[in-house]
């Protein structure tokens, strides 16, 4: 999931009307499952398998689904989809794709390959996401990580190919291929988090000026992944042998960016008395979004696990959507190889929640 750098996504204290819960009249045990991407997008590619360009309108019918709108809206280029969707099944462009598989697109276009390979399995996963109660089970998963119980029923989500990830963006949207690369009852629950975090942020993300917005949407993003990875990561960090299947790598980068962040925490704190000082504009903070590796899980997940461990699960939860506090927190419980925050990087985090913090 990623949070932050949001073009026209606006976060509010109210669901959206039309939102239906996961228990109710509907005799659908998932009814805010929203499959009208998945439909769209192997229109798209028959028409690309068959080496005939989609015509715009086809095209246009793609990118009003709901969940690629979202990602459109949020973080994505039109033609960023349009272009790796083409020389990922149109033949003609065979030569194209064996150059572009090697480049910064490689990941996603191996991704999309895959999806094509494995076009029965991700239709028997549709019936899977259809009939069973996983809106539920994954709500009851994240209330664990709440002040209170969720009394809004279940997010919207939508499924589409996009990466081998989840957004937790409104509607939230899932790769379908990764629902069975992650265990999807967790990881529903994780983006179920974030969407539930969204409207109660503790801070408006349009009031932000432009010197602080890398600092804060890092250490935004700190807490909501943080937090967030309690849910569906805690299980096989502490035993690998729990690792989902097809994740190993993402999971072996984890655990070593886990065990580094204390060294890491130390750059961050001067990178804060750097952004504290006023002098360096952006810099300070585009220098931490940088270096804050895998946006910004491990280190979230290291500090919320000292919370919780320190001062037990209320203190981690209640202020579930305030970075600020995380950060102060964590403050209190760290102690010898928990490296605490300095004098001049509490300051910084202060001045930041006296200019941003809402009422």
């Amino acid at each position: 999931m990623r949070f932050g750098g949001m073009r026209g996504f606006a976060i509010g204290l109210t669901v959206l009307a039309g939102v239906a819960a996961c228990s109710g009249t509907s005799t659908t045990p998932n009814p805010s499952f929203d499959f009208s991407g998945i439909d769209a997008f192997w229109s798209v590619v028959d028409t690309l398998e068959r080496d005939r360009r989609p015509a715009p309108e086809q095209w246009d019918q793609l990118f009003a689904t709901p969940g690629y709108a979202a990602l459109l809206a949020s973080e994505f280029e039109r033609a960023y989809f349009e272009r790796l969707f083409t020389i990922a099944y149109m033949p003609s462009m065979r030569e194209s794709l064996s150059t572009e598989l090697e480049g910064r697109n490689g990941r996603n276009l191996r991704h999309y390959l895959l999806a094509r390979e494995l076009r029965d399995s991700l239709a028997a996963q549709v019936e899977r996401l259809r009939t069973e109660p996983l809106c539920e089970r994954a709500l009851e998963r994240t209330a664990a990580f709440l002040p209170q119980p969720p009394a809004d029923g279940c997010p919207p989500v939508s499924f589409v190919i996009f990466a081998n990830d989840g957004r937790g963006y409104d509607p939230i949207v899932i790769d379908l291929r990764a629902s069975m690369t992650w265990d999807i009852e967790p990881f529903l629950a994780h983006e179920f988090h974030h969407w539930l975090r969204n409207r109660r942020l503790a801070f408006d993300e349009a009031a932000v000026g432009p010197d602080d917005e890398a600092v804060l949407r890092t250490l935004n993003q700190i807490q909501a992944e943080g937090i967030a990875d309690q849910i569906d990561k805690a299980g096989w960090i502490a035993d690998p042998s729990l690792t989902p299947a097809g994740a190993e790598g993402y999971a072996a980068r984890y655990r070593d960016n886990l065990a580094a962040t204390p060294a890491l925490l130390r750059s961050v704190d001067s990178l804060l008395c750097r952004h504290g000082t006023g002098s360096e504009g952006t810099a300070a903070g585009e220098r931490m979004q940088e270096i804050v590796p895998q946006s910004g899980h491990p280190t979230g997940f290291y500090m919320a696990a000292a919370i919780d461990g320190g001062l037990g699960r209320a203190a981690l939860t209640g202020d579930f959507a305030n970075p600020f506090l995380f950060f102060a927190r964590y403050q209190e419980v760290a102690d010898g190889p928990r490296p605490a925050f300095s004098a001049c990087a509490q300051a910084a985090l202060s001045e930041l929640r006296r200019r941003y913090e809402l009422p």
